[in-house]
């Protein structure tokens, strides 16, 4: 595959993340009710009498997707864009974005599996059920408490602020978007480390909504051939 496909491929990939980053985030709460407070409330969601926990598994699927895997192309499109300008920068902001990914779609693969847990939950004695139940808090703490909102977000503030720094001089206004998206997963971190939760929610999802958008206007503008191509 040559450069010029291979940035067809990252604008096509960014192009699709967008509705697929969405459909996580209405998938979720459409499994309980479309109650938005059950999906960040696991010791009530696991007792949830309706939960649909095949519409959850697939919100957390679509998340790896949209959120994760769909913008490692247009990651490595970028670098390569930067890398003769300032290399350092560039490996730096590119191994962040490489890490933002594989340490965040693995948090959604872990919740993907506890989906699990409701059929349990339901089937279970009282006794078992307790278990069960702290079990899907315990880990879903340990996914959205520390793998997401310090460590995946800390390193996606990292790629978007070195990042958005080096885009801007070919692409100002990607480059000032992914600037400012960058500062919103800044602020969700500094919340969540001082306990601050309106900061924190915030960054979150100032993140969820933006970021998306980001990608698809990144995915546009290598269609149109606006900014140059990769280069070998």
């Amino acid at each position: 595959m040559n450069d010029a496909r291979f940035t067809s491929l990252a604008a096509a990939a960014a192009l699709l993340a967008m509705p697929l980053a969405w459909a996580s985030f209405l998938l979720g709460p459409a499994a309980f009710g479309w109650d938005f407070d059950l999906l960040f409330d696991p010791a009530r969601s696991v007792a949830h009498p309706g939960v649909d926990s095949a519409l959850v598994r697939w919100g957390w699927v679509l998340d790896v997707l949209g959120y994760y895997f769909l913008h490692l192309p247009a990651v490595l499109v970028v670098a390569a864009r930067t890398r003769a300008v300032a290399p350092l920068a560039t490996a730096l902001s590119e191994r962040a974005a490489l890490a933002y990914m594989a340490v965040g779609s693995t948090g959604a693969a872990i919740l993907a599996g506890t989906t699990t847990h409701f059929g349990r939950f339901a089937a279970a004695t009282p006794e078992v059920a307790d278990i069960i139940r702290e079990l899907h808090v315990t880990t879903f703490a340990m996914v959205v408490d520390g793998i997401w909102n310090i460590l995946t977000m800390g390193l996606l503030a990292t790629w978007l602020l070195v990042g958005g720094h080096l885009l801007a001089a070919t692409s100002p206004w990607l480059g000032r978007a992914m600037t400012g998206i960058g500062l919103l997963a800044t602020l969700d971190v500094v919340g969540w480390v001082t306990g601050v939760e309106g900061v924190a929610m915030a960054g979150l999802y100032g993140y969820l909504a933006l970021f998306p958008i980001w990608g698809a206007a990144l995915g546009a503008s290598l269609l149109r051939g606006d900014a140059p191509a990769a280069t070998a």
